[in-house]
């Protein structure tokens, strides 16, 4: 799994969705993206450990 913080989206958080997009590459080579909240972010930190420098990117844009 590679996970990439690619933006945060301030007009998404201010309607209250989450705002901090990721581009994913999953175990099989299928390349996506996904919008992340901020529990997201933090229930991916503990599944996805090896990519957690990159997630924090995106928990730290949430302030």
């Amino acid at each position: 799994m590679q996970i990439t913080f690619i933006e945060f989206n301030k007009i998404r958080n201010a309607r209250g969705k989450e705002a901090a997009r990721f581009d994913i590459v999953d175990d099989d080579g299928e390349s996506y993206w996904l919008w992340m909240s901020k529990q997201d972010i933090k229930r991916n930190i503990k599944a996805f450990p090896e990519c957690t420098e990159e997630l924090k990117k995106g928990l730290a844009a949430y302030g």
